[in-house]
């Protein structure tokens, strides 16, 4: 899986910036509903995966992810004190996040929440 996936990212290079492969931080999205057990089975698959070790892996809730990039991409378009609502829609699940722009970044103003509403539940 490693080697697949920097091969994937090498082959979509759009600067001259080669990737050191041996400092690479993986960061691995997981469900806002995801429990404790969850997170370790996605630690424990991404280290089989040979993907990486304890000390360059990190997860990351998936409403918690799209909120940023929410604050990067329309940060200026969106006045200081503004709240807006991540509604992450995938296959099994549905996650919210909740967050409010402030001075130098945003803040979480609920935590994230979800359920199995997702596209492929019956």
């Amino acid at each position: 899986m490693k080697d697949t996936a920097l091969k994937k990212i090498k082959d979509a290079q759009v600067s001259s910036h080669e990737i050191d492969e041996d400092s690479v931080m993986w960061i691995v999205t997981v469900p806002g509903m995801a429990k404790d057990a969850a997170k370790q089975f996605m630690r424990k698959a991404a280290s089989e995966a040979g993907m990486c070790g304890r000390n360059n892996l990190m997860l990351a809730l998936e409403p918690e992810a799209a909120s940023l990039c929410v604050k990067r991409d329309y940060g200026e378009e969106l006045p200081i004190g503004s709240q807006y609502i991540v509604v992450d829609c995938g296959g099994g699940t549905v996650d919210f996040a909740c967050h409010q722009i402030v001075t130098g970044g945003c803040r979480e103003t609920h935590h994230a929440v979800g359920g199995p509403w997702g596209s492929d539940m019956p």
